[in-house]
């Protein structure tokens, strides 16, 4: 295993981060029995794991970019460890979505470790990888 890669699984556990979709791989604690199942079949035991939600299928998570919590799976959710959604064509490489999560867990690691009811949105694009962070729900950010 590289130090990169050593790295984000430390960030990850200690974070309490599950790479549910994006990356199985890297979880250690995500049982595989859930790896196929559909999204809306997660959420209760996301919700009730206190687990921190890694996600491609931003829209069916969070709602339009638009107006994120809106509408998804975390619509109406009061209290959740944080969900972070790549912005990714399709067909992504494993390497681009390890980038994407690095740069996640920095953004993490500006807030201290503490993103509960917060999204993540990480966008990749052309050559460059934008990272946001927002309530959910909606909220004023300090």
């Amino acid at each position: 295993m590289g130090l990169r890669r050593t790295r984000l699984l430390a960030a990850l556990k200690a974070n309490r981060i599950g790479g549910i979709h994006l990356l199985p791989a890297i979880s250690t604690a995500y049982p595989r029995e859930k790896m196929s199942r559909k999204d809306w079949e997660l959420k209760g035991f996301i919700l009730e794991g206190d687990w921190t939600f890694v996600t491609i299928n931003s829209v069916d998570f969070r709602g339009p970019r638009s107006n994120p919590g809106s509408s998804g799976e975390y619509a109406g959710v009061v209290l959740h460890a944080g969900l972070i959604c790549f912005n990714v064509p399709d067909g992504i490489r494993r390497d681009a979505q390890l980038e994407m999560l690095d740069a996640a867990i920095q953004l993490i690691e500006e807030y201290s470790g503490e993103i509960i009811n917060m999204l993540i949105k990480i966008t990749l694009e052309d050559d460059c990888i934008e990272a946001q962070i927002f309530f959910l729900p909606s909220q004023e950010l300090d």
